[in-house]
């Protein structure tokens, strides 16, 4: 399946209009984002993906693997853009990070990059809680975040 825009989550009722354009906003100004849910599947990396696809194409999109030789080029070449991490997360899964990979990359977004990530979280004050405490960000690195976007559901159609 291929990955949903902003404007098949409005289309669909995941985002209103008004969202999908502050979220446009947000990537003119290159903020830095978090996505949240607490179960799996909840649509963190949908939107998440879905919101960098509102990036202009000459804004350079790191995926990250994770690796501290990674973070080390990164932080060397400073080139801007977005460093994305695909789940903050202890889980098995390649590309996930925890611990220090967490650490290294807000040390790296001080080079002059913005963030987008996803993580598990029932809250802000709980998204915040998986970075400093379970983590070990400082807070002043975890300042760097701008936007929090947390997923609920509410009802069914």
């Amino acid at each position: 399946m291929p990955d949903l825009t902003i404007l098949d989550l409005v289309a669909n009722n995941t985002l209103s209009a008004r969202v999908a354009a502050a979220l446009w906003a947000a990537m003119d100004a290159r903020l830095s984002f978090v996505v949240t849910a607490v179960p799996r599947f909840a649509g963190k990396s949908t939107l998440m993906n879905a919101v960098l696809g509102l990036l202009p194409p000459d804004v350079p999109v790191h995926r990250l693997d994770g690796s501290r030789e990674q973070m080390l080029r990164l932080k060397g070449e400073a080139s801007g853009g977005y460093l994305v991490a695909a789940e903050i997360s202890q889980a098995p899964v390649q590309d996930y990070i925890w611990g220090e990979p967490v650490r290294d990359l807000f040390e790296t977004l001080a080079a002059g990059y913005s963030l987008a990530t996803a993580l598990h979280a029932p809250d802000l004050p709980g998204a915040f809680d998986v970075l400093c405490r379970e983590n070990g960000v400082s807070d002043e690195a975890a300042s760097r975040v701008n936007l929090v976007l947390h997923l609920s559901r509410f009802g069914r159609k």
